[in-house]
């Protein structure tokens, strides 16, 4: 996570966390070559799977996960998932729970 994200207040000691690997691990994980790589905007589907596929050997991937929810993080891919496609299926979940009330 090279590239600025915005932190919120509830989110930070989870970004604290992650810091706190990366730097254990030397910042040596998937997303600190090409950060570009874990951003969704405009990218193909196939691009995205390739993106997210690098995640799984991550020594980091618990803590970007957290810290991914903890923040809310709705684009790129972190911790092996595709946010935009996560707030997608939350969107669509939240809409048929208010079609059925």
């Amino acid at each position: 996570m090279s590239f600025p994200v915005p932190i919120r207040p509830t989110a930070r000691a989870a970004w604290a966390v992650l810091q706190s690997v990366l730097a254990d691990v030397e910042w040596r994980v998937p997303c600190s070559a090409d950060p570009c790589q874990w951003d969704t905007d405009g990218a193909s589907e196939e691009q995205r799977e390739v993106a997210a596929s690098k995640c799984w050997p991550c020594p980091a991937i618990t803590q970007c996960g957290a810290f991914a929810g903890a923040n809310r993080e709705v684009h790129g891919i972190w911790a092996g998932h595709d946010r935009s496609k996560l707030q997608g299926r939350k969107a669509a979940k939240t809409k048929r729970t208010e079609e059925t009330k």
